[in-house]
């Protein structure tokens, strides 16, 4: 974090009010090793959720593979989403979908579900990742703006009614 975003001395921190300060609260501090982490174990873990609830009955789930997804790309942006997306089509294919224990799929109804997954996926790490530019290029221009105002005082004469320099 840049001294232009943190508070003045003795002023409280600012509230998380907004998603790009949470998301910079969360990602921001992290290393992007740990976030392409996060990516990898959600994927497991929703990987583990999924097979849980077929034992149950519930066979097509697929989506819920999008959740890291989802997780990932807001964190990190582009290549952790598309990291959780390519492991989760990965063992989906491997785990979920017939035949089992093989990355091959059988049946069209499996291929677009697989497909699916795919795209959808990749949609929202792209569209993460015009996010986090968006964030960056308004994190830019508000502390370009903090600067100029910051330092406006500095080209400002002020004069009195008989227009001597104050």
């Amino acid at each position: 974090m840049s001294h232009m975003d943190e508070p003045p001395a003795g002023l409280p921190s600012p509230r998380l009010d907004t998603p790009h300060q949470l998301r910079r609260t969360v990602a921001g501090l992290r290393p992007s090793w740990q976030i392409y982490g996060i990516a990898v174990i959600a994927t497991l873990s929703a990987l583990l959720l999924r097979r849980a609830l077929s034992l149950a009955g519930n066979e097509s789930l697929l989506e819920l593979l999008l959740l890291p997804v989802i997780l990932s790309a807001y964190l990190g942006g582009l290549w952790p989403g598309l990291l959780a997306t390519g492991l989760g089509a990965l063992l989906a294919s491997i785990f979920l979908l017939p035949p089992l224990n093989s990355p091959a799929v059988s049946s069209p109804g499996h291929i677009a579900e697989w497909a699916f997954l795919v795209i959808a996926g990749t949609l929202i790490s792209v569209l993460s990742e015009g996010l986090h530019r968006a964030w960056q290029r308004s994190a830019a221009s508000r502390r370009l703006h903090a600067v100029t105002l910051d330092s406006i005082g500095d080209a400002i004469i002020s004069t009195d009614a008989s227009f001597r320099i104050e």
